[in-house]
């Protein structure tokens, strides 16, 4: 199949009177898309693979305007006003159709957030911040018609994470210095108390050391209790809108004699200044964060277990546990 055969009449001949070809990208991507399944396209910047998402998403919607929210692009807020009109509104215009396109960002006013939830636009463009406020409030009710979620700069995870995973980190001083103490308590906050979750699991299934994860706006309700000197905290203090709290709750720590690993973004001097340790991960959007700041929570269980000398490959008692109903 030719990938332009996947668009109907209309679609195709507006893209041949715009584009002279489909780009590598464009190519592999909207047979893909065609197909149904979930589609990754990895590309550098420049490759079109807005386009095919959006193209895709246009063409598929063009017989039924104005039935609802369907399609939900995600992206961060620096990128969407030139792909909303490069990518979005040029193909609608030159197709003119007749599908409505919102935008809910932290500027969006309030009565045009209203309307949004009143009469959903068929396509929605936001950001992950204010996604996250949707998901939380009422207004989530306007999402349960997506058929598309459309997220930018997943692309570019894997390099990333490459990039960490190639780079020079402090992991291995930091488990050497760690590797013996007898309780770890692991903080954060918004989209870290996941990682944090996760990091505190791993430590705990292959190093057998007894751990806590916990929202740090909470860290008073018990954990605190448990903090002697010496004890590891470990952070995730990423870039993201509570850091200043996620810092306040760091200092907390360390007045009672912990010590503090951090996990923060590139870039981020300040936290030099309040945490013992600190392992940097390159930036990303926020929403894609938790990706890269697990790694080295994971790595870090890793070798914490193997210089207790025990089998990471074999946890104690997981084994049978995972595989036997």
């Amino acid at each position: 199949m030719k990938p332009l055969e996947v668009f109907r009449p209309e679609t195709r001949a507006w893209f041949e009177r715009n584009f002279a070809a489909p780009t590598p990208a464009q190519a592999k991507g909207w047979p893909a898309i065609a197909g149904g399944s979930h589609v990754l396209i990895q590309a550098p910047t420049g490759s079109g693979k807005t386009l095919a998402a959006f193209l895709s998403a246009i063409d598929r919607l063009a017989a039924s305007p104005n039935e609802g929210l369907r399609v939900l692009y995600v992206s961060p807020l620096k990128a969407l006003n030139y792909d909303i009109e490069r990518n979005l509104r040029g193909p609608l215009a030159g197709l003119d159709s007749a599908l409505r396109v919102g935008v809910r960002t932290g500027d969006t006013p309030g009565k045009e957030r209203r309307e949004l939830v009143k009469t959903p636009p068929d396509i929605l463009i936001t950001t992950p911040e204010s996604l996250f406020l949707l998901l939380t409030s009422s207004a989530r009710e306007t999402l349960r018609g997506v058929e598309t979620v459309i997220l930018d700069e997943v692309h570019a995870l894997p390099e990333k994470i490459k990039a960490f995973l190639d780079g020079d980190h402090p992991i291995d001083e930091i488990a050497r210095r760690v590797h013996d103490k007898q309780f770890f308590l692991y903080l954060g906050r918004h989209v870290g108390l996941p990682v944090c979750l996760e990091g505190a699991l791993k430590l705990k299934e292959i190093s057998y050391i007894p751990t806590d994860a916990y929202s740090a706006g909470e860290m008073k309700h018990g954990p605190i209790a448990l903090l002697a000197e010496g004890t590891p905290v470990v952070v995730v203090a990423t870039n993201i809108h509570v850091y200043d709290k996620i810092v306040s709750n760091i200092q907390e720590t360390r007045a009672r004699g912990a010590h503090v690993i951090a996990v923060a973004t590139d870039g981020n001097e300040d936290i030099q200044h309040h945490a013992d340790d600190v392992i940097y991960v390159p930036r990303t959007p926020n929403f894609l964060q938790a990706s890269l700041a697990v790694i080295p929570l994971q790595l870090l269980a890793y070798r914490i277990a193997r210089l207790r000398g025990l089998n990471v490959d074999q946890p104690r008692n997981l084994a049978k546990t995972v595989t036997v109903e």
